[in-house]
């Protein structure tokens, strides 16, 4: 296997904490093929070592790990006119949250990428998320959850008003990319994320799932019976009179608990047959209560037959920020290490 100068960076990335004879186990290389990798990556700054915790006995081994100080990125999340922007340094800790408050306006675009790039100086890599569908042969957003965003090409529009490099995600795919950046140990995770609707991400071996065209994970036009898909049995039938977005009702005390928890515990059983992942995470801005990940959990299991049932575990999320914020971020660390490693 040929590895090149990306594919060892980004994976020292993912991890933050890896020595050279793991990565040669990994993937399958000689530690001094990997040696020649690592340390043109360590030249270039990108990578560092640290000495190994607890080692003692003889010479210490190293980790190698992302250089903090090489670069840091913007991650945006461009779900509503209440825009949050995160700066991150290359390891991945959050230096400052910031917050924009834009009304509804013909100009919306142009004052949020005027705003984005000011908020963003210092950096020249910015990762967007975005709910709706990025078209793949024009970048237009469809299904947008802003109205002044439907058929824009945002990424150039931004790039253009800002004079940065834009990288554009899904919502869903940069909710589930953070949470898996976050679990070192999961090999595959499929995120099921809530918010004005429901959508989802599968990660498996460090890559996000993008199907032929991009659109992968689009929930919402599911059928949950003959004649309705979910987008209308939750969003259009129940969610726009009783809660403002869908994590709300993911609470045992909501109204429509009882509702949305039987039909999405259906939607996430299919989704375990088909993708078979081991671990399924519950994700949204918000944070879901205890009470209503235990009970969800439950009744998943409860629809889920053997062996699907005993080696399926159903989580809550564990990282603490923006989950859409902190996932475009990583996306504009790969953007960086892409265009510098393999240009």
């Amino acid at each position: 296997m040929k590895l090149s100068l990306f594919d060892v960076a980004w994976h020292i990335f993912q991890e933050n904490g890896i020595t050279r004879k793991d990565l040669s186990s990994e993937f399958g290389m000689s530690l001094s093929g990997v040696s020649v990798i690592v340390n043109k990556l360590r030249d270039l700054g990108i990578v560092e070592e640290t000495p190994l915790e607890g080692s003692r006995i003889g010479r210490s081994p190293s980790t190698l790990i992302p250089n903090p100080k090489v670069l840091n990125v913007c991650g945006v999340d461009m779900a509503s006119y209440d825009i949050t922007v995160g700066i991150y340094d290359f390891g991945m800790e959050k230096l400052e949250e910031r917050f924009i408050n834009l009304s509804s306006s013909e100009d919306f675009l142009k004052s949020s990428a005027s705003a984005i790039g000011k908020m963003c100086d210092g950096t020249d890599y910015i990762g967007v998320s975005l709910p709706g569908i990025i078209e793949s042969h024009s970048g237009i957003l469809l299904s947008a959850a802003i109205p002044e965003l439907e058929g824009k090409d945002v990424k150039r529009i931004l790039e253009n008003i800002t004079g940065k490099h834009v990288c554009v995600v899904n919502d869903a795919n940069a909710a589930t990319i953070a949470e898996y950046h976050r679990r070192k140990k999961a090999k595959s995770l499929l995120g099921v994320f809530f918010s004005r609707g429901i959508g989802m991400g599968y990660m498996r071996n460090g890559e996000i799932f993008m199907g032929t065209n991009g659109y992968a994970g689009e929930l919402g036009g599911i059928f949950v019976d003959e004649s309705r898909k979910l987008d209308d049995v939750i969003y259009v039938e129940n969610l726009p009179r009783r809660a403002e977005d869908l994590s709300e009702t993911l609470n045992p005390s909501h109204e429509l608990f009882g509702f949305v928890s039987d039909v999405v515990s259906r939607v996430i059983s299919s989704l375990v047959y088909l993708f078979d992942p081991g671990l399924v995470v519950l994700i949204s801005r918000k944070e879901l209560s205890d009470d209503g990940v235990d009970m969800l959990r439950s009744r998943v299991l409860r629809v889920l037959e053997y062996p699907f049932n005993k080696e399926t575990r159903i989580e809550g999320r564990i990282l603490e920020d923006n989950p859409a914020v902190y996932g475009s971020a990583i996306l504009a660390a790969k953007c960086w290490l892409n265009e510098i490693l393999t240009a």
